[in-house]
């Protein structure tokens, strides 16, 4: 089966981008000391482009060089955050959203993905919508551990980001992709990496998760299917136990032993054995479907409070009747009240 490939854009965080996709010495120092996700001996298969009029430009310069243009086209200063559009007739209200000159989208990547390809649906995007793609990283050096102290469970995230100039630049306005345009674009992902496109969210239910949720989600989902199978396994164990031991219980009837004593077996199993034997089987832990019980007297009696498994049950509390007459025994002879006249020749 193919692999699925996918693409999520939103806004540029044009703060955080760039460390993060360039590796930035101290980026990786920060989330070292918080959760580190990336492997600096893999960092050397990341791939990076930058668009030849981009140049050495930082992301903030260029959207600094937008918000001028923007200004020079329409005359008025770019509007960045949603705003409410009241209608005056009919009272109903509109929200404008407000505009995000760079857009950033992760792409889902598969081992052999290639920077040609990557760049090959960038420009069939410029050619079909408008937006002009800056950077683009290949990112092969991220990912979780499914156990944390275990390495050799590294799961790889292989991804790829692109940051993309989304304005017009002729008009002074940002591209408006819609729903079918923003469909249209994974499915041309998937063509051009030769991927089998994503199942839409609205279809699975899922939401896009940030990349710490991500690996939490991971590590978590990975842990409960570790548990599953260890249980599974555990299951298997038992089940084999059980017929080893109903085959032995068998042998020793046939070798001519008078009587078996099971202890601390599941109670089903205990009167399946019981059930198939015509010796008589005793159970210490081994349920009330068996021939007959048995309990160690100092348990029994509570000689013994230290032991205490969960088949038993006590019927007195010998030990703190012996530990109070020895106590009494001991300070009366400290004391020299034992013996008195009475108890002595």
């Amino acid at each position: 089966m193919a692999q699925k490939t996918s693409i999520n854009i939103k806004p540029c965080n044009i703060g955080s981008s760039e460390p993060h996709n360039r590796r930035t010495a101290e980026y990786l120092a920060r989330i070292n000391k918080e959760k580190f996700y990336i492997r600096i001996d893999l960092m050397s298969q990341n791939e990076a482009w930058v668009a030849p009029d981009f140049g050495n430009t930082s992301l903030t310069e260029r959207y600094n060089q937008i918000a001028a243009m923007v200004k020079e086209k329409t005359g008025r200063a770019m509007q960045t955050k949603d705003r409410e559009r009241v209608n005056k007739k009919t009272g109903k209200v509109t929200i404008v959203r407000g505009s995000t000159p760079l857009k950033e989208g992760v792409v889902v990547i598969k081992e052999d993905t290639t920077m040609e390809q990557l760049r090959h649906f960038c420009e069939v995007c410029k050619e079909r919508w408008g937006i002009t793609p800056l950077q683009v990283f290949i990112h092969r050096d991220e990912g979780h551990y499914s156990n944390p102290e275990d390495i050799t469970t590294w799961k790889p995230n292989l991804h790829a980001h692109i940051v993309w100039d989304w304005m017009n630049h002729e008009t002074g306005k940002s591209y408006k992709l819609d729903e079918k345009a923003m469909g249209e674009m994974q499915t041309l992902l998937a063509e051009c990496l030769e991927m089998e496109r994503g199942i839409s969210k609205e279809l699975t239910g899922k939401t896009h998760l940030e990349r710490t949720d991500f690996i939490i989600a991971k590590q978590k989902q990975e842990a409960e299917q570790a548990k599953a199978e260890k249980k599974a396994a555990l299951c298997a164990k038992e089940e084999a136990e059980a017929r080893k031991l109903i085959r032995d219980a068998h042998l020793l009837e046939e070798v001519g032993c008078f009587g078996i004593v099971l202890e601390k077996i599941p109670a089903t199993l205990g009167a399946q054995v019981a059930s198939e034997l015509k010796i008589p089987l005793i159970g210490i832990g081994a349920g009330n479907g068996v021939d007959g019980q048995v309990l160690v007297i100092h348990d029994m009696l509570g000689i013994n409070n230290e032991f205490s498994p969960r088949f038993l049950r006590r019927y007195a509390d010998l030990y703190s009747v012996m530990t109070d007459g020895v106590s009494r025994y001991v300070s009366d002879v400290k004391s020299g009240d034992f013996p008195n006249e009475k108890e002595q020749y």
